[in-house]
């Protein structure tokens, strides 16, 4: 077993042997470490591969949020979410010509801006108003129709600011609670993401992170298929928490800042 000295601690510090060669003065392993603002490639102390763009990355914030999280042993945490619902479907009826539509019922998801689709409805077509179960087109119908199944899929509000910016960086101990040590092979949390399709529907996905994760969207769009919905962290272990930092960042498409109406 390796063991390690660290300036200002009487005792021994033990960890695993793959850490300890990270944390030799000339490691085995090669290693990706952030310098002056570069993630560069260092093998034996030498830098070998720079990656510098990092420095002129400039990306707007309409406003954030920072975080510092204690992630429990078995815990969830819901890190954001940004509301979207996708798309929806209202029984509807329709005139020929007409952009007036009288829905079956009340449906709260359907905003103006919606974009809409179905039978005798013209493609590009959205929503320019609704009140209660009168709605207005922006095209007119193409078709009469008693009772026609209409799919409303979200747009962005450009006023409204949404999570477009995601950084996380992940603490992992070196030791349960027990004391024992935590070989790298255990650093598993668990990120679970959300994301709307182009058709209306919305897809899940998880995968484990390390040390670190970033995720920055296109800043400027209006289209909900371009950012996540939401994000949240599991900690699978059952012998250690996991502390993790985070960084949210709020974009909003409207290019006026003091344009609000969210």
């Amino acid at each position: 077993m390796s063991y390690i000295k660290f300036k200002g601690d009487p005792g021994y510090k033990r960890v695993n042997s793959g850490m300890a060669k990270l944390c030799d003065p000339v490691p085995v392993k090669k290693s990706l470490r952030l310098i002056d603002n570069c993630f560069s490639i260092v093998d034996k102390n030498v830098s070998q591969v720079d990656l510098c763009e990092f420095s002129k990355l400039s990306y707007p914030a309409d406003s954030y949020v920072k975080q510092e999280l204690e992630i429990c042993q078995g815990e969830t945490v819901t890190i954001f979410t940004n509301g979207l619902f996708g798309g929806t479907t209202s029984t509807a009826a329709t005139t020929i010509n007409s952009a007036s539509v009288t829905l079956a019922s009340a449906n709260p998801l359907i905003k103006v801006g919606t974009k809409v689709s179905g039978n005798g409805i013209v493609s590009g077509t959205t929503v320019s108003a609704i009140t209660g179960t009168a709605l207005t087109l922006s095209s007119g119908a193409t078709a009469t129709a008693a009772a026609s199944v209409l799919t409303f899929t979200e747009v962005l509000n450009p006023n409204k600011a949404y999570v477009k910016g995601i950084i996380l960086y992940v603490k992992y101990p070196m030791a349960d609670e027990d004391g024992g040590e935590i070989s790298p092979d255990q650093y598993l949390l668990s990120c679970g993401i959300s994301a709307v399709l182009a058709n209306g529907g919305t897809s899940a996905s998880n995968f484990s992170v390390g040390q670190a994760y970033m995720y920055l969207a296109p800043e400027d769009t209006a289209d909900p298929t371009k950012i996540l919905n939401s994000l949240s962290l599991l900690n699978p272990s059952s012998t250690f928490s996991v502390n993790v930092s985070v960084l949210l960042i709020k974009t909003k498409t409207d290019a006026d800042p003091n344009n609000c109406d969210c």
